[in-house]
């Protein structure tokens, strides 16, 4: 056992969840949709250029097909980051109070125990 976890936290590392980590990667996640929309953005205006430019009309389907393939698996991967993001910020604040509730009781117990048997800590 770590200083950093409370006691019994290696029989349940469920003790181990930070709500600060889960956010941090949340932000992870709000970053790539950032990324995502600029790129479905950025393939929306190379169309447009291509379309004004002196392409033939075969090649403006093909390129309109390749593009709204690309765009419908970038927002599909957009989706599911907005899906991550939004769970993991629920789950850091589905946590933020059990960390420091679960720490207290486990200490309240382990005073309980230790003053009912009348030895230290346990182990």
């Amino acid at each position: 056992m770590s200083e950093d976890e409370p006691w019994g936290a290696e029989e349940t590392p469920d003790l181990s969840v930070r709500p600060d980590t889960l956010r941090t990667v949340s932000g992870v996640g709000d970053t790539l949709v950032g990324h995502l929309d600029g790129a479905v953005t950025g393939l929306r205006a190379e169309t447009v250029i291509a379309a004004s430019g002196a392409m033939p009309l075969r090649s403006l389907t093909a390129l309109e097909r390749v593009r709204t393939s690309w765009e419908e698996r970038l927002t599909g991967v957009r989706e599911a980051c907005v899906r991550l993001r939004d769970g993991l910020d629920a789950a850091a604040d589905d946590f933020d109070g059990v960390e420091a509730d679960t720490e207290r009781d486990l200490h309240e117990a382990r005073r309980s125990l230790t003053d009912l048997t009348g030895q230290g800590e346990p182990r």
